[in-house]
């Protein structure tokens, strides 16, 4: 037997606005897109907080609020990922899973674009949008149970394990988290596609060696279709990193002949 795994989290952080427009200005779409981003990002904080809360109804609202401004706000997205994922509504749930990666993704191609210096905005500005989108303001109140484990897991406070780097070196803080990651990895998980999921799993570890529940999942996908190679790696992966692995789960996999009997 396999064992189920799978867990999802979710946090909130409130920002204040950084990019004040100019009405007479002429402010190019992509600005307006940070802009959009930013003024949305107190109403996706909330959303989170209403759906640790247990209120599943206000948290949509929110989300909806952020969608009707940014089409593809990646947080919102993300929220409405997890409460589809609870649901079973497992189709819905990987639409929007994947619409919070390529809404990330936007934002990333964007802040390229500002520095290189495409894009109207100051240093100053630049600075601190990094600063805040990079940082949990206080990674423990801003850390909120939101799972059946009560796991606590905050986005926003990427430390330097849990980042990505483009092409030239930049770090950039609109980089896919691992969590976004984390989730599309369980969401396809439960709908049978584990080759798929896999993937998934090893993104989310490239931006963060240490995650718990990527590395258990990973190492039960291993064990469930008899790569016990791949298991015992990821076993010692794990033991390396100062990673737990669920008790159960390691004893079966070490228990097992090198031929899976």
């Amino acid at each position: 037997k396999g064992f189920v795994l799978l867990v999802s989290g979710c946090a909130f952080v409130l920002f204040p606005m950084l990019i004040t427009p100019d009405p007479g200005s002429n402010v190019n779409e992509d600005l307006k897109t940070l802009q959009k981003y930013q003024s949305s990002l107190a109403d996706a904080g909330k959303g989170m907080e209403l759906l640790a809360a247990g209120d599943r109804e206000g948290a949509l609202k929110k989300f909806a609020g952020c969608l009707a401004v940014l089409p593809d706000h990646p947080d919102a997205a993300y929220g409405r990922a997890v409460v589809s994922s609870r649901e079973d509504d497992l189709v819905q749930a990987l639409l929007w899973i994947e619409r919070a990666e390529a809404g990330c993704r936007s934002l990333q191609s964007i802040w390229k674009e500002q520095t290189a210096g495409r894009l109207s905005m100051s240093r100053e500005e630049q600075l601190r949008l990094r600063e805040l989108v990079t940082q949990g303001i206080d990674r423990t109140k801003n850390s909120v149970f939101c799972d059946a484990q009560s796991l606590i897991y905050n986005k926003t406070a990427r430390q330097t394990q849990d980042v990505l780097r483009q092409a030239d070196g930049e770090v950039s803080p609109f980089a896919v988290p691992a969590e976004f990651f984390a989730l599309h990895g369980n969401i396809l998980f439960k709908m049978k596609r584990l080759d798929e999921a896999e993937a998934q799993y090893i993104k989310a570890l490239d931006v963060n060696p240490g995650h718990e529940r990527c590395l258990n999942n990973l190492v039960n996908i291993y064990y469930v279709t008899r790569r016990l190679d791949l298991a015992r790696e990821w076993l010692k992966k794990a033991g390396e990193r100062k990673v737990s692995i669920h008790p159960k789960l390691k004893a079966a996999v070490l228990s097992l002949k090198g031929d899976g009997s």
